[in-house]
């Protein structure tokens, strides 16, 4: 909506005026360009309202002892892909035995 309130106001600074055939918006009026600003603050409240609530539920979550995101991969399955690599597994093999990725292994081992 940002994008749509820069635009709209570069057309009014070159003294273009907006009409939408599909949405019903005109900005010729100032009764329609009002619509359009009340439309535009209260998708920006929205947009505010969903980040504030996803803040307050992550901090609630993380207080709880649940972290965002992937969990971690137990150091145990880097431990037993390497072991089989050196019985004479591939890496890919290996990998794919104890359950991760070839890249996961790739780089946990370089660590």
């Amino acid at each position: 909506m940002r994008e749509l309130l820069e635009i709209m106001d570069h057309l009014k600074a070159h003294k273009v005026d907006f009409k939408s055939l599909e949405e019903q918006l005109d900005t010729t009026s100032a009764a329609g360009s009002l619509v359009f600003h009340v439309f535009a603050a209260l998708t920006d409240f929205e947009r505010r309202l969903i980040a504030e609530r996803t803040r307050d539920g992550l901090a609630v979550a993380m207080a709880k002892g649940n972290m965002p995101g992937r969990p971690r991969i137990d150091d145990t399955k880097i431990q037993q892909a390497r072991r089989l690599i050196a019985e004479g597994y591939s890496k890919a093999r290996a990998a794919r035995a104890v359950g991760i990725s070839r890249s996961t292994l790739a780089r946990r081992s370089q660590a």
